[in-house]
C-alpha cells in the first residue's frame, strides 16, 4: 500500500487501549478503516462497513468524522465541530421563481434543433442576407415549441413543489427550544410537548410521535408506551414492505426515562456516524451527563456512562408508527441528511432514444446543408467573377453599389448566408411541432384505453411524460419491484396434507357462483361453521385463510374417520408452534386483539388454526399458551423452549408440556430439512407428491413434525441448552448444535400450503414479455429465499433454469464466487440461466471496478436477475449499472412504493403502480398504471405502434422537406446558384402547415399495422420493431429517396417547359404541385389501414394546394399572377405529372412489398426458432421431471430475533443470554387481525 494513500493517527478505542489505525485518504474524505496486519492490502478496505459485532476486528473511525449531538438543549442544534447541521426543510423541485427562466431556457437550448433554428432566426434578421424581408418567420414555431416544453416543465415541477410544501408544513410534537417557542402551538392533551412544523425540527431535539404519524427526521428511540420500550414501524416508503418491523430502546436509556416528565431534564450527548445512505446500518453511542456541561476541548468524555446505539433504535424519516400509542425520540439526521433523502436522486429530464437520434440526424443534416451551401456559394462567386460584366448589366449593378458588388469574399459570405436561409427547411421545424402535438394525442389515447383501465381502483392509465411514448416500444430491460408490484403481499392458507390425505381445492376446482355448490357440500360447511365457538361465529371472515374442501369438513366431523386423530394433532401443531404475539387494545369501548407475527406466513398458519376451531387466545406471564377449542373450552399448554427459525436452519421448534404432562417437541420447516429428520417414511411418499403439486401452483409449503420425549431426556438436553445460551463465544453455533440433538427422530404430522397472492395475470404477463425479448430483473428488499419463491410463482424462474446465488460479503469471496459462477455457466447445458445476488454483495460489486466489470458481463448472459435485500439507492445503482453498460438499450423500472422512486426516475422509462403503498411511485413515474398486467398492453400495443409511427414521422418529415428544398438546388444549376427561389413566397409558407400536415398526423395517431389483439398476444411483432424502428441507415435511405426523386422530377419539369417557352414561375408552380402530390402519395401507400377519413385527408391536402394556387393567381402582387392559365393549357403539364406520379407510386409500393417480405421472413424465422425451442424445452422438462426434484418454496415460520416478548420470557432464567435488543435489524412483520 502506498504511503501517500494513508494517514496514520493515534486514537483511543472504546475499550480504552491505544492503537494505530489507517484511513484511506480519497476525494470523499476519510472513510472508516480497520486495524491492518502486514499481509492485508488496500482491497480489504472495501469490507469496512460491516458492523463491528459481525467481525472480530476492531473498527476504528477517525474522530472528526463522527458528529456530536447535545440532546434537549439549544446547544445541540448546531454541530460544534463542523459549524452547523442542516435544517429539516426539504426541496426536490428544480426551479424557483427567479431561476426558472434562465435555467429552463438553458435546458431548452441544449437541444440541437432549437440551437439550429435560433441561428436561422438571427440570419433572417440581417438585411443583407435575409430572404424574408427581415422578418424572423421561424421565431413563431420555435417559440411555440419552446413554450410548450416550458409549460410542461412548470406543471411537473409545481407538483414537486406542492409535495415539498405539504411535507415541510406537517406538524410534530417537540419540546421547543430557542426561536421555536414563538412558533409552537398547543395540542389538546399535551403539556410538555408543543406542535411545530417539520421544517423547524432541529438535530438534538426530542420529539413525541403518536400512532399512525410519520417520523419527521431520522431519530433515536428513547422510550415508548411499552414497558420494554418496544414499538412497531411501517417502512413501506423505504423498503416497500407493508408489514411491520419492531424497534426497541436501549435498556440504559429506559432506566433514565420512565415517565414523560423525565424528558424535560434529560441531558445527554450522542456520538454517531455522519449522514449516509445505508438504511439498515447505524452505529453510535449515547453518553449520559450528570449536568449540562460543555464538551471538553479534546472531545473526550471521561467518567461518563455510555450505551451503544445501533439500527434497532433507529426510526427513519419516511416510516410511520403503527400499533404503538406513542414513542419518544431524539433527532440525529434532518432534511437532506436523512437516510431517505440520501437515497433519493435529483429529478432529471428524460429524453427518448429517438429524440437523441433525431438530434444527431439534425447535426448530420446541418453538415450536409453546409456542404451544399458551400458548393453553391463557391460556384456562384466564381461564376459572378468570371461573368462580371454580363452580371452587372443583367442585374443593373453599378460600380458604386458598395462592397457587395466589388469584394469577392464578402459576396461569398452573403451568398453563403442566403443559401443557408434558403435551405433552413432542410431541418424541419414542423417536425418538432408535429411530434409535440402527436405525442400529446397519443398520450390521451393511452389514457382513454379501456383495456388498461383498473375498475377495482377506478383508475385509468396515465401518460405523464408523453415525450417517451416511442420509448415504450424499445424496452429491452425491465426492473421490477416485488411487493405490491408482482405480489399483493397477502398470504392465504390454501391447502394442507394431514396423514396420507390432501385437503383444499384450487380456484379452478371450486364451483363458480353461477354453478353453485352442491347442496350437501354447502350443508357440511354451514354445519361446521355453526359448530365453531363464539369468536369464530362472530368473525367468520378470518383473514389470511382461503380454504375450501367439503371432504375436510366431513372427515373432521366424523368420529369414526381414521384420519381424525391426525387432523387434531395437525391443528394443535398450528396453534402452538409459533411466536405470534397478541396485543390487546381498547377501541370504542371494545377490546380488540391484534396478532403480531414475525412473518406473514406464520400469521396465516395461526389464523388457519383459529379458522378450524383452535383459537390462540393468550400467552400469559408464566408462558402458558391458552387455546379456546372448538367446543368453547380453554386448554393450557406450557411453553418450555423456543428454538428460532433462520435462513440456515430453515426450521423452528417449540418444546411444549401438554395438559397430560407429556413433553412434546413440535417442529416445522422446509421439506428438504424436515424429511431427513423423520424417524420413518410413513406417509412421506404421498406427501412429497402433494408438495410437488402445490409447488406447481406456486404455493409455499412447510412440513410439520413432532415427537414425544421423556422428562429425563428433556432435563439433560435443557441443561446443555442453558450452557449454550450463556456461552461467551460462538453462542449461536453452540445453540444450533444443541438444537440438532433434539430435532431428530420426528413423526410426520402433515404439510401446509400458503399462497403468496400474485397480482392478476402477473405470470402470463412476465412470460409474454420474456418471449418479446425483454430481460426481467427483480429488485426487492426481501430475503433470497422469499425472492426465489416468488420467482417461481410468477414464472420468472423455472425448473429448467440453472440458478447462481451470490451472497458473499467480502471482496475476495465475491471475486472467487464470480469466477466460480462463470465456470459453472460455461459448463452448464441449460439454455436459461438465472442470477440471484444479495444487497451486501452488490454494495461491494458497485464500489469496485474489479468486481463490477465481470459482474456486468455475467449478468448480461442471464435470462433473469434477482437482487435481494437492496436499498432504494441500490435499486437505482443497479439500473444505472445496466444503462452505463448498454447506453443504446432502453430500460424500464416499475414499482408501487416510495422506495421504488429512485429506480423509477433513474430508468429511461418509469412506470408507477397506484397501490397499497401510496401514490409516491405513481406521481414520480412517466406512466402510472393500476396493475402490473397492463404493462403488456402498454408496451406491446401502444409502445410498439408509437415507436413505429413516430420513427416514420421523423424520417418522413426530413424526407418531404428535403425533397421540397432540393428542387431549388437543382434549379441553381441553370441559374448559376444565384439563390433564386422557384416557389411563390406566400404559397411557400403553407407547405408544412397546410399542404402536407394532416395525412402524417392522422397516420401518427390512428394507423395500426396489426390489430390490437394480434399485437397484445403475439410478442414477435414487438421483437421486430425494437430492432428495426429507426437507425442511421433508415435515415440515409429517406435522404436518398428525397435526392433522386427531386432530381428526376426537376429534370422532367425544367427541360420540357424550357423548350415550350415556359416561365420560371410556371415551372416552379408545377414542381411545387408535384412535390405536394409525391409526399402525400408516399404517406398514402405507407398507411397500413385506410379509412374514409385518411383518404379524404389525402385528397384534401392536394385540393387545398390547387385552391391556394387558383386564389393567389388573381392577386397582382403575386408572382403567380396570370400563370395558372398557361399551366393548365399545357399538355406537358398533365403528361409529366401523371407519368411521374405513377412511377413514384409503383416504386413505393415495390419498396413496401420488399420491406414486408423481409419483415415476414424475420417473423417466420422467430416463430421457427421459438417452435423448435419449445419442442426441445418440452422434452427437456420431461427429462428434468425424471431426474430432478421440483422446487418447493418453503414458507417462513419466523424471523430470528423478532419475537422478543416470547423468546426473552423463555430465556430469562439465563442472565447472560443475548438480549433481543442486540440482534441484527431484520424485517418484522406486524400483520394484524382484529377480532371482538
Amino acid at each position: 500500500m502506498e504511503k501517500s494513500d494513508l494517514e496514520e493517527e493515534l486514537i483511543r478505542t472504546e475499550e480504552g487501549r491505544e492503537v494505530f489505525s489507517s484511513s484511506i485518504n480519497n476525494e470523499e474524505g476519510f472513510i472508516p478503516a480497520q486495524e491492518l496486519s502486514k499481509e492485508e492490502t488496500k482491497d480489504e478496505f472495501i469490507d469496512m462497513d460491516i458492523p463491528a459485532r459481525k467481525r472480530k476486528e476492531t473498527i476504528v473511525i477517525r474522530r472528526d468524522q463522527w458528529r456530536d449531538i447535545r440532546i434537549n438543549t439549544e446547544l445541540g442544534f448546531r454541530d460544534q465541530r463542523h459549524g452547523g447541521f442542516r435544517g429539516n426543510k426539504i426541496k426536490t423541485s428544480k426551479y424557483t421563481i427567479l431561476n426558472f427562466l434562465p435555467k429552463n431556457l438553458f435546458i431548452q437550448f441544449t437541444k440541437s434543433a432549437n440551437v439550429y433554428f435560433l441561428i436561422m432566426v438571427v440570419l433572417q434578421c440581417i438585411p443583407a442576407v435575409t430572404i424574408t424581408q427581415g422578418q424572423p418567420t421561424i421565431l413563431v414555431p420555435l417559440g411555440f415549441v419552446t413554450l410548450v416544453s416550458m409549460v410542461k416543465d412548470i406543471i411537473e415541477d409545481y407538483k414537486r413543489y406542492s409535495s415539498d410544501t405539504m411535507e415541510n408544513n406537517r406538524k410534530v410534537l417537540v419540546i421547543p427550544q430557542g426561536p421555536q417557542i414563538e412558533e409552537a402551538t398547543e395540542r389538546e392533551g399535551e403539556d410538555l410537548f408543543k406542535d411545530i412544523q417539520w421544517r423547524s425540527v432541529s438535530v438534538g431535539q426530542i420529539c413525541k410521535i403518536k400512532c399512525d404519524e410519520y417520523f419527521p427526521a431520522d431519530m433515536i428511540l428513547l422510550n415508548s408506551d411499552d414497558p420494554q420500550g418496544i414499538c412497531y414501524v411501517e417502512t413501506k416508503n423505504l423498503d416497500g414492505e407493508t408489514n411491520m418491523k419492531h424497534k426497541v430502546a436501549n435498556k440504559k436509556v429506559l432506566q433514565r426515562i420512565k415517565q414523560e416528565k423525565d424528558l424535560e431534564n434529560f441531558i445527554a450527548d450522542i456520538s454517531c456516524q455522519p449522514p449516509n445512505e445505508f438504511l439498515y446500518k447505524f452505529e453510535g453511542k449515547i453518553n449520559f451527563s450528570p449536568n449540562d456541561s460543555e464538551l471538553s476541548n479534546t472531545g473526550r468524555r471521561s467518567n461518563k456512562e455510555s450505551a451503544p446505539l445501533d439500527a434497532n433504535q433507529m426510526l427513519l424519516r419516511g416510516s410511520s408508527l403503527r400499533n404503538t400509542e406513542y414513542v419518544y425520540g431524539v433527532v440525529v439526521y434532518t432534511g437532506h441528511e436523512s437516510k431517505i433523502m440520501k437515497n433519493s436522486p435529483e429529478s432529471r429530464y428524460k429524453t427518448s432514444k429517438m429524440e437523441q437520434l433525431t438530434n444527431k440526424f439534425i447535426i448530420y443534416t446541418f453538415i450536409f446543408q453546409i456542404v451544399i451551401c458551400l458548393f453553391a456559394s463557391i460556384y456562384s462567386t466564381i461564376w459572378t467573377s468570371v461573368f462580371r460584366e454580363e452580371t452587372e448589366q443583367y442585374l443593373k449593378w453599378s460600380l458604386d453599389t458598395g462592397v457587395i458588388a466589388n469584394n469577392v469574399f464578402v459576396n461569398f459570405l452573403v451568398t453563403f448566408a442566403s443559401w443557408l436561409l434558403i435551405f433552413c427547411d432542410f431541418v424541419p421545424i414542423s417536425l418538432l411541432v408535429t411530434l409535440e402535438i402527436v405525442k400529446f394525442i397519443q398520450a390521451q389515447f393511452i389514457n382513454w384505453d379501456h383495456t388498461i383501465y383498473d375498475e377495482t381502483k377506478d383508475m385509468a392509465t396515465k401518460a405523464q411524460s408523453s415525450n417517451l411514448n416511442e420509448e415504450l416500444g424499445q424496452v429491452e430491460y425491465i426492473f421490477s419491484d416485488k411487493t405490491g408490484t408482482l405480489t399483493q403481499n397477502v398470504m392465504e392458507f390454501k391447502k394442507m396434507v394431514i396423514g396420507p390425505v390432501s385437503y383444499g381445492k384450487s380456484e379452478s376446482e371450486i364451483p363458480s357462483p353461477e354453478e353453485g355448490k352442491k347442496e350437501e357440500d354447502k350443508n357440511e360447511e354451514d354445519d361446521f361453521i355453526e359448530d365453531l365457538s363464539e369468536p369464530q361465529k362472530t368473525n367468520p371472515d378470518i383473514t389470511n385463510v382461503n380454504f375450501y374442501d367439503p371432504k375436510f369438513y366431513e372427515d373432521y366431523r366424523n368420529p369414526h374417520c381414521q384420519n381424525l386423530s391426525m387432523i387434531k394433532r395437525f391443528l394443535l401443531h398450528l396453534a402452538l408452534c409459533h411466536t405470534v404475539i397478541i396485543e390487546k387494545k381498547e377501541s370504542n369501548g371494545e377490546t380488540k386483539m391484534i396478532y403480531n407475527a414475525s412473518s406473514p406466513d406464520e400469521l396465516a398458519l395461526v389464523n388457519a388454526a383459529r379458522y378450524f376451531g383452535y383459537f390462540f387466545k393468550e400467552r400469559d406471564s408464566e408462558n402458558n399458551i391458552c387455546l379456546e377449542m372448538e367446543d368453547g373450552s380453554i386448554e393450557q399448554y406450557k411453553l418450555l423452549n423456543v428454538i428460532e427459525f433462520d435462513s440456515t436452519r430453515k426450521r423452528m421448534s417449540v418444546i411444549i408440556r401438554i395438559p397430560s404432562g407429556e413433553i412434546k417437541v413440535l417442529c416445522k420447516g422446509a421439506d428438504s430439512i424436515i424429511e431427513q429428520r423423520l424417524r420413518d417414511q410413513i406417509n412421506m411418499p404421498e406427501t412429497t407428491k402433494y408438495l410437488e403439486n402445490y409447488a406447481s401452483e406456486g404455493l409455499r409449503t412447510l412440513l410439520l413434525a413432532e415427537k414425544t420425549i421423556d422428562e429425563e431426556e428433556y432435563k439433560e438436553w435443557n441443561k446443555k441448552y442453558e450452557e449454550a445460551c450463556i456461552s461467551t463465544s460462538n453462542r449461536e453455533e453452540n445453540i444450533a448444535k444443541i438444537a440438532e440433538k433434539i430435532e431428530w427422530e420426528f413423526e410426520l404430522v402433515g404439510a401446509t400450503a400458503i399462497e403468496d397472492k400474485l397480482q392478476d395475470e402477473v405470470a402470463d404477463t412476465i412470460n409474454i414479455l420474456k418471449e418479446a425479448g425483454i430481460k426481467i430483473w427483480v429488485l426487492t428488499g426481501d430475503k433470497i429465499e422469499t425472492a426465489i419463491n416468488i420467482g417461481y410463482s410468477c414464472k420468472v424462474l423455472s425448473n429448467d433454469m440453472d440458478q447462481y446465488i451470490i451472497d458473499n460479503t467480502k471482496t475476495s469471496d465475491i471475486s472467487d464466487r464470480l469466477i466460480e459462477v462463470q465456470n459453472e455457466f460455461e459448463q452448464s447445458e441449460a439454455r436459461n440461466h438465472g442470477l440471484i445476488v444479495a444487497g451486501d454483495s452488490l454494495l461491494k460489486i458497485t464500489s469496485s471496478s474489479d468486481l463490477c466489470e465481470p459482474f456486468k458481463e455475467l449478468a448480461d448472459k442471464m435470462k433473469v436477475v434477482i437482487a435481494c435485500r437492496v436499498s432504494p439507492k441500490q435499486k437505482a445503482e443497479i439500473v444505472q449499472l445496466v444503462k452505463d453498460q448498454y447506453p443504446q438499450k432502453t430500460t424500464l423500472s416499475i414499482g408501487d412504493g416510495a422506495n421504488d422512486v429512485n429506480m423509477i426516475t433513474t430508468a429511461d422509462i418509469g412506470v408507477g403502480i397506484s397501490g397499497l403503498e401510496g401514490q409516491q411511485a405513481a406521481r414520480a413515474s412517466d406512466y402510472a398504471i393500476g396493475q402490473f398486467k397492463y404493462l403488456k398492453t402498454l408496451l406491446l400495443v401502444h409502445g410498439r405502434e408509437c415507436n413505429r409511427r413516430n420513427a416514420y414521422v421523423v424520417g418522413y418529415m426530413f424526407y418531404k422537406n428535403m425533397l421540397f428544398v432540393l428542387c431549388i438546388f437543382w434549379f441553381g444549376i441553370v441559374s448559376a446558384f444565384s439563390g433564386m427561389s422557384i416557389y411563390e413566397q406566400w404559397l411557400y409558407l403553407f407547405f408544412n402547415v397546410v399542404f402536407t400536415a394532416f395525412p402524417i398526423m392522422w397516420f401518427a395517431v390512428f394507423d395500426y399495422e396489426y390489430t390490437k389483439k394480434e399485437l397484445a398476444e403475439d410478442p414477435k411483432y414487438y421483437i421486430y420493431i425494437v430492432k428495426k424502428s429507426i437507425s442511421l441507415g433508415k435515415f440515409l435511405r429517406w435522404i436518398f429517396f428525397a435526392v433522386w426523386q427531386s432530381m428526376i422530377f426537376c429534370v422532367l419539369a425544367f427541360i420540357p417547359f424550357e423548350k415550350q417557352g415556359g416561365t420560371l414561375w410556371m415551372e416552379g408552380n408545377f414542381v411545387y404541385l408535384g412535390v405536394v402530390m409525391i409526399v402525400n402519395i408516399k404517406i398514402l401507400t405507407d398507411t397500413s389501414n385506410h379509412t374514409i377519413i385518411s383518404i379524404l385527408l389525402f385528397l384534401m391536402s392536394i385540393l387545398l394546394f390547387l385552391l391556394g394556387t387558383v386564389a393567389i393567381n388573381f392577386f397582382t402582387f403575386s408572382d403567380l399572377y396570370g400563370v395558372l392559365e398557361n399551366t393548365l393549357t399545357s399538355i406537358e403539364f398533365y403528361m409529366i405529372l401523371i407519368l411521374f406520379m405513377l412511377a413514384i407510386a409503383q416504386i413505393d409500393i415495390g419498396v413496401n412489398y420488399v420491406n414486408r417480405e423481409i419483415r415476414l421472413r424475420f417473423i417466420g424465422f422467430v416463430q421457427r426458432v421459438q417452435s423448435r425451442f419449445y419442442r426441445r424445452k418440452t422434452v427437456d422438462e420431461q427429462n428434468i421431471r425424471k431426474t430432478t426434484k421440483i422446487h418447493t418454496g418453503f414458507a417462513f415460520s419466523q424471523d430470528p430475533g423478532n419475537a422478543p416478548q416470547v423468546v426473552d420470557k423463555v430465556t430469562k432464567k439465563y442472565p447472560d443470554a443475548p438480549h433481543f435488543s442486540n440482534a441484527e435489524p431484520e424485517e418484522y412483520y406486524n400483520l394484524h387481525n382484529e377480532a371482538e
